[in-house]
């Protein structure tokens, strides 16, 4: 009986301790990986800051830009005051995740540029091509409600990407609707 028994706590020492040692082991990388977090949190939203104000620049070079609505647009204006249009940061659901647009309209309602700020999600060498500028210049000069080719519209889409483009076309069906709601003088909400 007390060999059984030695052997029953022997196989118990065998299985315990390695699921012990994993379990310390998944326990200091979840330490680690919050405190990595942690300490990167601040700087990823600076840099996420950073890129949609170069984004700005990009849309409308040397204009100054004031904030308006908490942040849901910025007006551009010339040095001289005069408007020169509007950047509506706009997000919409694409293929993998979100995909998110820094959308440049002429004060006239016309599409002045589009610069993408975040596709992450969406698929390398396809859906990520919506940020490519010549398939977003596409998109410059026009106004009202755009549609893609394969819905029945005047937009080709990118290439194998029909969910990502229809997801930048909705970000910049967004920024135009804020645009009109802007010209009826109502507060863009």
């Amino acid at each position: 009986m007390a060999k059984q028994e030695k052997q029953a706590k022997s196989n118990a020492i065998k299985i315990l301790f390695p699921a012990l040692s994993l379990f310390v082991i998944c326990l200091l990388a979840a330490a680690a990986l919050a405190v990595v977090n942690n300490v990167t949190k601040a700087k990823i939203e600076e840099n996420k800051h950073l890129a949609a104000d170069l984004a700005r620049e990009e849309i409308f070079p040397a204009a100054v830009f004031t904030e308006k609505e908490n942040g849901l647009y910025y007006e551009a204006h010339e040095s001289g005051g005069a408007l020169l249009g509007y950047v509506m940061e706009c997000t919409a659901q694409g293929y993998g995740g979100e995909v998110k647009l820094a959308v440049g309209v002429h004060a006239d309602g016309r599409v002045a540029r589009v610069r993408l700020l975040a596709a992450d999600g969406e698929t390398p060498g396809l859906g990520q091509n919506i940020g490519n500028a010549d398939w977003l210049a596409k998109l410059v000069g026009k106004s009202g409600s755009l549609v893609l080719n394969k819905d029945g519209g005047d937009v080709d889409a990118v290439v194998s990407a029909t969910y990502s483009s229809r997801a930048a076309v909705a970000a910049v069906n967004e920024a135009l609707a804020i645009y009109q709601k802007i010209q009826e003088g109502g507060a863009a909400s």
